[in-house]
């Protein structure tokens, strides 16, 4: 994956991105999101190719600008970024992305995804009075089918 940055396939050896997606039960034709992805981060390196070569669908959560407050850097700015990352869509496909937080719970339709991958949010939620209880009621929502996998929380 010529396309992957080198920092992030280093970080293969100790994460196991094969190994981990077919745990998790990543099939071919899944809608996937990623939460928080940031800039073209290490699984949206990974997930949204995948989708697009197998014909499923990669969408990432972004900032909700209802928060601005609450974030490190503006959430234009983590908007603009993440779009300037994944816009070759050659390598990435089609990409969809949402404002998602607890102002904008129901961003993506109901029962519309297979598969939400969390990674490193929870601790950052805990700190926002009721967004944990608001983000996990949304992933409930939008997942199609509620069976042993679903939401990967790392």
């Amino acid at each position: 994956m010529p396309w992957r940055e080198p920092q992030n396939r280093a970080r293969d050896a100790y994460r196991h991105p094969y190994e981990s997606l077919t745990l998790w039960g990543l099939k071919l034709g899944m809608t996937v999101v990623e939460v928080d992805p940031g800039v073209r981060g290490w699984w949206t390196e990974i997930l949204a190719p995948y989708a697009r070569a197998t014909g499923g669908a990669y969408i990432a959560t972004l900032p909700d600008r209802a928060q601005s407050g609450a974030a490190a850097e503006s959430p234009d700015a983590a908007h603009a970024a993440f779009w300037k990352g994944v816009a070759d869509k050659s390598v990435f496909g089609e990409v969809k992305a949402y404002e998602f937080g607890p102002q904008h719970p129901d961003s993506i339709p109901a029962a519309s995804v297979d598969l939400i991958l969390v990674a490193r949010a929870f601790h950052n939620w805990a700190r926002q009075g009721d967004a944990t209880h608001a983000y996990l009621r949304a992933f409930f929502t939008m997942r199609r089918c509620l069976g042993a996998h679903g939401l990967l929380v790392l």
